[in-house]
């Protein structure tokens, strides 16, 4: 028996062992990790929410290592949408 869940905040796979399939959404990267709910690294997954340029909202689930690698840009890009907004070219 195979059924969705969430993990905190992480959408992912578990099956009736109690084990949850979590994979990386990231194209170059291939982590897949099988933990259980209680495993303090299900917390260390992020998923996030974004708008695409077209306003389509986009849900991604990314591993850990490369979770800070979004991060990064995704503030750069925040930066570039405040700074257009508040006037400059």
């Amino acid at each position: 028996e195979i059924c969705a869940c969430l993990v905190g905040s992480e959408m992912c796979i578990r099956d009736r062992d109690g084990y949850s399939r979590l994979a990386c959404d990231r194209k170059t990267c291939d982590t897949v990790e099988y933990l259980q709910g209680n495993d303090p690294r299900t917390g260390s997954w992020k998923t996030v929410k974004r708008l695409t340029a077209d306003g389509v909202e986009a849900t991604i689930t990314l591993c850990p290592d490369c979770y800070p690698g979004y991060k990064a840009v995704a503030e750069a890009n925040d930066k570039a949408v405040n700074s257009y907004l508040e006037g400059a070219q």
